[in-house]
C-alpha cells in the first residue's frame, strides 16, 4: 500500500497524516511507540518492552500500562488512518507500515540508492537523492530518548550514517565544482566530529580549492593536535599526505582529482 502516515524519528518522534499531528501521550507511551519503529514489521514481546521501557524497576502493572499504551496510540493514530498499523501478536506487538513511511528507514534507502549512483558514475543522480536523505533530518535521532537504552544502538547508526552521506555528498560536490555547498557541509560535520579523518580531509580540500590555502593546514594541525593530546596517536598516512600536497601547491589537487578515501 501507500502508506499516508509519516514517522519521525531523525529528530523528536512525531506522526502525521491526514494534515493531522497525532497526540501520541506520555513518555512511556512514545518510547513504546519509537521502540517499535526502530523494529518495523517485528513482532516485540512484551516482556521485552517492559524490559526497555522500565528495566529492572518495572512495576507489577507494567504488562496492564502496555495495554493501555498500546490502546491509546492507536487511539491516537485513528484520526490519521492509522489505527489497525499497530497490531496485536502473540507474544506482543508489531507495526506495520510501509519502511518508506518512516524517516529514518528511508534515509538508509536513499543514502544505499544515491552511493550506488555516485558509483556508478552518475553524479547528477547521486547528489540528489543523497541531498533529499539528508533532507529528512530536523535534528539528533531519537531526541526525545537520549538516555534509553533502546535509542542509543539506533541513534549511533543513523548518525555515522548520516555523517557517512554527508562525506560522500560534499565529495561529489567537490568534483561538480561546488565547493562552498562542500565547505558548509564538511564545516558542520568537522564541528560534529573534529576526529572524524575523511570528513577533515575533505574540508581541507574544499579550503585549498576555495584559495584558503592557510586554513587548510592549520586545519590538519588542529587534528594532529587534538590526536595527540588525547590519544598520542598521529594523523592517518592518507591525510598527512594531503597535508604534504597542500604545502607543495601539487596540481592534482585541482578540480577532479578528489583525495582517496581512508
Amino acid at each position: 500500500w501507500r502508506e499516508t502516515l509519516q514517522f519521525r524519528i531523525l529528530g523528536s518522534l512525531s506522526v502525521v497524516g491526514n494534515s493531522r499531528v497525532a497526540a501520541l501521550g506520555p513518555p512511556k507511551q512514545r518510547a513504546l511507540l519509537a521502540i517499535l519503529l526502530t523494529r518495523i514489521g517485528e513482532v516485540v514481546p512484551a516482556e521485552r518492552l517492559i524490559e526497555l521501557l522500565w528495566g529492572a524497576a518495572a512495576p507489577r502493572t507494567a504488562d496492564h500500562s502496555i495495554q493501555i499504551y498500546v490502546s491509546d496510540l492507536r487511539r491516537a493514530l485513528e484520526p490519521l488512518g492509522g489505527s489497525d498499523r499497530l497490531v496485536t501478536r502473540q507474544p506482543g506487538y508489531v507495526l506495520e507500515v510501509d519502511p518508506d513511511s518512516v524517516d529514518a528507514w528511508r534515509f538508509e534507502r536513499l543514502v544505499k540508492e544515491g552511493t550506488r549512483l555516485l558509483e556508478d558514475g552518475d553524479h547528477d543522480a547521486g547528489r540528489s537523492t543523497i541531498r533529499e536523505a539528508l533532507g529528512l533530518w530536523s535534528g539528533p535521532p531519537l531526541s526525545d530518548f537520549p538516555y534509553e537504552e533502546f535509542a542509543q544502538p539506533v541513534a549511533r547508526r543513523l548518525t555515522e550514517g548520516r555523517l557517512t552521506a554527508v562525506e560522500a555528498y560534499a565529495a561529489a560536490s567537490l568534483e561538480a565544482g561546488r565547493i562552498t555547498e562542500a565547505l558548509d557541509l564538511l564545516t558542520a560535520a568537522v564541528h560534529d566530529d573534529p576526529l572524524r579523518e575523511r570528513a577533515r580531509e575533505l574540508l581541507m580540500l574544499a579550503l585549498y580549492r576555495s584559495g584558503r590555502h592557510a586554513e587548510a593546514l592549520r586545519s590538519f594541525h588542529a587534528l594532529r593536535t587534538q590526536l595527540t593530546d588525547e590519544f598520542g596517536v598521529d594523523p592517518s598516512p592518507s591525510i598527512r599526505g594531503l597535508y604534504d600536497r597542500i604545502l607543495a601547491h601539487d596540481p592534482s589537487l585541482a578540480r577532479g582529482s578528489l583525495a582517496t578515501p581512508n
